[in-house]
């Protein structure tokens, strides 16, 4: 899964920040962002999901709503529209 199908599934997302993979999360807020190719952080960030399921279930639903405003395909719609009206008609 991508992040952003991660997110929209309500799935605990962790992502490294290279290439462009955590433009879709918020660290802290829809899911954690640690450094590429650190198997601690990656040990860290499972372990903190585990030990902190409320936290977790947070950064769940939080990424789902991030996902619907921000990138479905109506929300997308609207704002190209908005962008295509501005640049024609303005």
């Amino acid at each position: 899964l991508t992040a952003a199908e991660a997110l929209q599934a309500q799935v605990p997302v962790i992502v490294t920040g290279e290439n462009n993979k955590h433009i879709f999360i918020e660290h802290l807020k829809h899911g954690l962002v640690i450094k590429p190719n650190c198997s601690q952080e990656i040990y860290s960030a499972l372990r903190f999901y585990i030990l902190n399921p409320a936290i977790a279930k947070e950064h769940m639903q939080a990424g789902r709503l991030h996902i619907q405003e921000n990138f479905s395909a109506q929300s997308m719609a609207q704002k190209y529209h908005h962008q295509f009206m501005k640049n024609h008609y303005s």
